[in-house]
């Protein structure tokens, strides 16, 4: 398996048997009419073989990139502990900055800040629901 996967990078080609799929249809929703065609989508099931080179590639990839220092610190996906988590608490500590009306410093009394960040969010759709009416 390795000296094939090898010799695959080497070459910069995957042997045919491996570049085929099997396509399936698979209904978008439970509840849509199975009758219609727009209502499925296409899935690809593809060789272990292939996926599992897949796999590899992209964590050569992503070793040489952060070897090179080529990802952008930015960058959440392909990078190990930057989860959607991550991207998440960031972006909610900057809304709570925000709401907040603070300069943005990390020693925050943790307490202070989760009470004012309801208390602003509160008043914020509170304000927002009477706005609309």
């Amino acid at each position: 398996m390795t000296a094939m996967i090898n010799a695959s990078l080497c070459e910069g080609c995957l042997p045919f048997e491996h570049k085929r799929a099997i396509v399936s249809p698979l209904l978008k929703k439970f509840k849509l009419d199975a009758d219609e065609l727009k209502n499925y989508r296409p899935v690809s099931n593809l060789t272990f073989v292939s996926k599992l080179l897949e796999r590899v590639v992209a964590s050569r990839l992503v070793s040489y990139l952060n070897d090179q220092d080529l990802m952008p610190q930015l960058q959440s996906a392909y990078r190990r502990y930057h989860s959607t988590e991550t991207v998440a608490s960031v972006m909610t500590l900057l809304l709570v900055v925000r709401l907040c009306g603070t300069v943005c410093q990390l020693h925050f009394d943790l307490d202070t800040l989760v009470s004012t960040f309801r208390r602003r969010l509160k008043t914020f759709f509170m304000t927002e629901a009477t706005d609309s009416m």
